[in-house]
């Protein structure tokens, strides 16, 4: 693997513009979560199976409910989110030098029960995120929701 590492960013990121005036502003991606979860402390992984033709360097932004672990082709990338609030969630931002041929993208989730989790760990329900910048990982050369698989 080259060297893919945490980016600290000075302005927002840049996604493609999509179509409609009502769309401007939002995140190509939405919030994901285990179906089902109900429970006390919960852990779960996601994965993100992609193929690339061409080295390129992408910029991926990530967030979890309420904290992660990022690996790419088995090397961890890092870890997150940090401590914020409901109204002033926190994400991460990622550069990945990717060379030509198949990668995977895994997040290992965890959600602490109320009660069971510090103070300083809020929670809204469990759930993980991850928007890259163009182009899509998923190969279409159109702008849309990419979910991980469970």
């Amino acid at each position: 693997m080259d060297s893919s590492a945490r980016t600290l960013l000075t302005e927002s990121p840049r996604f493609p513009e999509p179509e409609g005036f009502i769309f401007r502003g939002q995140w190509p991606a939405h919030w994901i979560a285990t179906p089902g979860f109900e429970g006390p402390s919960f852990v779960c992984a996601y994965r993100l199976k992609f193929e690339i033709k061409e080295q390129a360097r992408i910029r991926i932004h990530v967030s979890a409910d309420q904290r992660y672990e990022l690996f790419l082709d088995g090397h961890r990338l890092g870890r997150g989110p940090e401590r914020g609030d409901p109204f002033h969630w926190c994400y991460e931002s990622y550069d990945l030098n990717l060379k030509p041929g198949r990668h995977l993208l895994v997040s290992r989730v965890w959600t602490l029960a109320p009660g069971s989790a510090p103070n300083a760990q809020l929670t809204v329900q469990h759930g993980f995120l991850l928007a890259a910048e163009a182009p899509p990982l998923d190969g279409s050369s159109q702008h849309r929701q990419r979910t991980l698989g469970v």
